[in-house]
């Protein structure tokens, strides 16, 4: 949802939880990981290449 609104506040406002827990989440995740999966900007968020490769996965996940 983050990367789709372009902003963890538009992803927390859309899904009605709070913008801290969806960061949180997404540390979590990155932690995880061991990558970056977004940049955040006062802008929004944009996806790292690491990031990029991990959403390609997961929507085909949840495709299938």
């Amino acid at each position: 949802m983050t990367v789709r609104k372009g902003s963890i506040a538009a992803a927390a406002r859309a899904l009605d939880i709070a913008q801290p827990a969806i960061s949180q989440q997404l540390a979590s995740l990155e932690r995880e990981m061991k990558a970056t999966l977004l940049e955040r900007s006062f802008s929004g968020v944009n996806l790292t290449s690491a990031g990029e490769v991990f959403y390609k996965h997961a929507l085909k996940l949840l495709t299938e």
